[in-house]
């Protein structure tokens, strides 16, 4: 026969960090401390004196370069925002107008088109786009024709203000919790 299960000691629901606090607070920080390195190593090389034979504008553009490789290497920061700040770092150290910079990328059209997706997204993230929806319903909700009267006249005034792109991005996260609301 199997013998009976003696009962354990019960097990304890936490254990206690015993390193040394500096350890624990580093090892925690470990992100926000490479890059602090990375980004403090930029701006000291940036300070040096370009090497016999490069301009200021081509030291820039290398700096830039390294930065961004570094920061793509280590993984300190997502691919997409390590070049979304590629294409900032270039306008702002001289290397190129910010015109110059970003016809290489496309128009302007498509980063202020960017710009409203990501304040979409903000929107229905935050729950924005829920309260709006909701105030929606309550205030003009009576009939379904006075609630798409309400939403085609939010994207004409919208539209005095912004491209039509721009209202088609902002109102859709607003019209799809009212479809499903």
């Amino acid at each position: 026969m199997a013998e009976p299960l003696e009962a354990s000691a019960p097990q304890p629901r936490f254990e206690f960090d015993r390193r040394p606090l500096g350890w624990v607070v580093l090892s925690r920080l470990k992100r926000q401390v490479l890059l602090l390195c990375l980004f403090t190593t930029f701006l000291w090389i940036r300070s040096l004196t370009p090497p016999q034979g490069l301009d200021e504008t081509a030291w820039s553009a290398l700096s830039i370069f390294f930065l961004c490789g570094a920061l793509w290497a280590t993984g300190a920061l997502p691919a997409a925002v390590t070049s979304l700040l590629a294409m900032a770092l270039i306008p702002m150290f001289g290397v190129m107008s910010a015109g110059e910079t970003y016809a290489f990328f496309g128009s302007k059209v498509v980063f202020f088109i960017l710009g409203a997706f990501m304040l979409s997204a903000a929107m229905m993230a935050t729950g924005l786009s829920r309260r709006i929806a909701s105030v929606f319903v309550r205030r003009f909700g009576a009939t379904p024709r006075r609630l798409v009267l309400s939403v085609f006249f939010l994207c004409a005034g919208a539209s005095t203000l912004m491209s039509g792109h721009a209202v088609a991005a902002m109102v859709f996260p607003i019209v799809k919790d009212l479809a499903s609301a």
